[in-house]
């Protein structure tokens, strides 16, 4: 999710993804990534 904050001319969001299928961990945990995105709307 993107801009989930957003205070004039700055947004903020995240994300988070799961691996899975053939090219999944063993560990559950090993297969979350977390993304975090940081924008700057110049216009």
């Amino acid at each position: 999710m993107n801009n989930i904050y957003r205070q004039f001319i700055l947004g903020f969001g995240i994300g988070v993804y799961y691996r899975y299928g053939l090219y999944s961990f063993n560990k559950v945990t090993d297969n979350f990534a977390f993304k975090m995105t940081f924008n700057i709307n110049l216009r």
